[in-house]
């Protein structure tokens, strides 16, 4: 049952990366502000349905542990901006606006699993964004150098997410 679960998973990515790619395509055809706007949002949802099968992938992995972190160098900005990116198209259209800070003394790159983190990431901030009608989702990511610990927080209209 595992090894059809990563089966279908792996088979349904393939395709969402499919859509993200003729959506990509499109951009570059000539198209009104609101075809754009939905091939963004187009876009956006592959990707993030992207992120969501790999849980999957993930999940059915941890269940039969085999999971392991894949590390290495990791831009926590570059991946807090696509993030951000990301989910501004369905902020947008919910009237939500995103803010980002990050901390003065977040190394430019640390060592991670940067799909995990990008998956926390986009997860907490689109928990946020769903939970808003109108208003702000602020994202924090500041490093604590001593303990060499990354922390990231997720508030949505005064409300603490993470």
């Amino acid at each position: 049952m595992m090894n059809l679960s990563i089966s279908v998973a792996s088979e349904v990515g393939l395709h969402m990366k499919g859509i993200n790619q003729i959506a990509k395509s499109l951009m570059r055809i000539e198209k009104n502000q609101t075809e754009l706007e939905m091939i963004k949002v187009i876009r956006c949802s592959s990707k993030v349905l992207t992120c969501n099968i790999g849980d999957l992938m993930d999940l059915s992995i941890l269940q039969t542990k085999r999971i392991k972190p894949r590390l290495g160098p990791c831009n926590i900005k570059d991946i807090c901006l696509e993030v951000i990116q990301m989910m501004g198209i369905i902020a947008n259209m919910k009237q939500v606006e995103i803010y980002f800070y990050l901390g003065k003394n977040l190394p430019e790159t640390v060592i991670t699993d940067s799909n995990r983190i990008q998956q926390m990431i986009l997860n907490l901030i689109g928990n946020a964004i769903d939970r808003s009608n109108k208003g702000s989702v602020r994202l924090r990511v500041v490093y604590h150098r001593r303990l060499q610990q990354l922390k990231v927080e997720v508030h949505d209209n005064q409300k603490l997410m993470g």
